[in-house]
């Protein structure tokens, strides 16, 4: 599906961190489970370097204290799977708009 945005991929979280130190996304798009670093442990590790960036949560193991953690962390949205593609691309257009205003603010 072409949506316009130019994607960069990783295959675990902690290549995902790593890309993150020569990349500039607007927003990160992750996945809760997965290998070497899971989403949550991603997330806190972006608050670290880029505590303005959007962060999507998808996960196909919703639970209240998954959710409650991604808050705390400041996820910009927790999605559950199967994904709701037409949700997805709006929280997506807000994620965008809010990182450009992050980015323009003084």
């Amino acid at each position: 599906m072409a949506w316009g945005y130019e994607v960069e991929i990783a295959p675990n979280g902690r290549a995902a961190l790593e890309k993150l130190t020569s990349e500039a996304p607007a927003v990160l798009i992750t996945d809760v489970v997965m290998p070497l670093m899971n989403g949550l442990e991603l997330l806190d590790a972006v608050r670290t370097t880029r505590p303005a960036m959007p962060v999507i949560l998808l996960t196909a193991h919703s639970s209240l204290d998954t959710l409650l953690v991604a808050a705390a962390e400041g996820a910009f949205a927790y999605l559950p799977k199967p994904v709701d593609v037409p949700k997805l691309k709006a929280v997506l257009a807000s994620a965008l708009t809010e990182a450009q205003w992050e980015t323009a603010a003084p």
